[in-house]
């Protein structure tokens, strides 16, 4: 009985595997920093609790 394990089939996984890796790192999403994140999040209407004044009646 022939083993599935033969070195062709490690060397396709170890190959599937870096092309997969390499897909991820060319197609991953930009980091953005805390204030580009801040800055889009205000011109989305975000604001602080303390920004926002309650009426007294």
């Amino acid at each position: 009985m022939k083993s599935i394990f033969g070195a062709g089939t490690i060397m396709g996984i170890g190959l599937g595997i870096m092309i997969a890796c390499t897909v991820i790192m060319v197609f991953q999403n930009p980091i953005y920093s805390d204030y580009q994140v801040e800055q889009k999040a205000r011109e989305l209407g975000m604001k602080y609790p303390d920004e926002i004044r309650a009426l007294e009646e």
